[in-house]
């Protein structure tokens, strides 16, 4: 590259600002403005661990969820035998990929699966779908275990819910224990 040795003070050549400054407005990239949201109330407030209820995190000494624990607690408190984090084996997907069932509860020699779950994750409709994939999936290979089927009604769980340890004895005890 030529390197320039006289520097004229009289000769300039004019730089342009932008490239866009000479383009005619057809041409010139869009520019968004970007404003702040307004701040309003926020309607939404998940349920938090009260400090009375002194929750560890853990459950059979794997990490589970304030609503895992809680229902954990109360399963526990009625002595129904349960499995938690029982990972499904199948053929169709990778180790690990969306096979865990939260609860597998021993009712009477029938195996019933229970997942608590949080509405803000578990309410969108892209999450609703791969969740009924994750059922189309697991289902089958349950059915063939003897295992009551994902997604029953009958043993669905209000998202976020238990908010408390005796919400969830109620919660247990209306699946399992009324006649």
């Amino acid at each position: 590259m030529a390197r320039l040795i006289y520097a004229d003070p009289n000769i300039r050549i004019r730089q342009p600002k932008s490239l866009t400054a000479y383009l005619p407005d057809e041409m010139k990239p869009f520019a968004y403005k970007t404003t702040r949201p307004a701040r309003g109330e926020v309607k939404y407030f998940p349920a938090s661990p009260k400090p009375e209820e002194l929750l560890t995190g853990y459950v059979h000494g794997q990490k589970a969820s304030d609503l895992e624990e809680r229902l954990a607690i109360a399963l526990d408190f009625f002595g129904i035998s349960y499995i938690f984090q029982y990972d499904v084996v199948s053929a169709y997907t990778l180790p690990d990929e969306g096979k865990l069932i939260d609860f597998l509860v021993n009712d009477g020699g029938l195996w019933i699966p229970l997942e608590p779950g949080g509405g803000f994750f578990h309410r969108s409709p892209s999450q609703q779908e791969e969740e009924r994939a994750r059922q189309n999936t697991i289902n089958p290979i349950l059915m063939l275990m003897g295992i009551h089927p994902l997604g029953d009604p009958m043993y669905q769980i209000p998202f976020d819910r238990p908010t408390s340890i005796e919400d969830a004895k109620d919660i247990v005890s209306q699946m399992f224990l009324s006649a």
